[in-house]
């Protein structure tokens, strides 16, 4: 209930941990200008973002580090 995370323009990532009141703010990507569309949760700590142009990114460690992803 006290979690979030939102993407959204410009490879803008948020997260907040008391349930809104604040944000934490960074970004997936600093080189990025692509807009991220959508995360998705897996299981066991992994996650995935996909964004505009088919720019994706992984997490297989619970969003401690984010890695480009090649999509087909």
């Amino acid at each position: 209930e006290q979690n979030g995370l939102a993407v959204g323009s410009y490879g803008l990532y948020l997260s907040t941990s008391d349930g809104g009141k604040t944000w934490n703010e960074s970004m997936v990507d600093e080189e990025s200008d692509y807009h991220l569309n959508s995360l998705l949760y897996f299981g066991d700590g992994k996650w995935l973002i996909a964004g505009e142009a088919g720019l994706s990114y992984r997490s297989l460690d619970d969003r401690e580090t984010w890695e480009f992803m090649e999509m087909p």
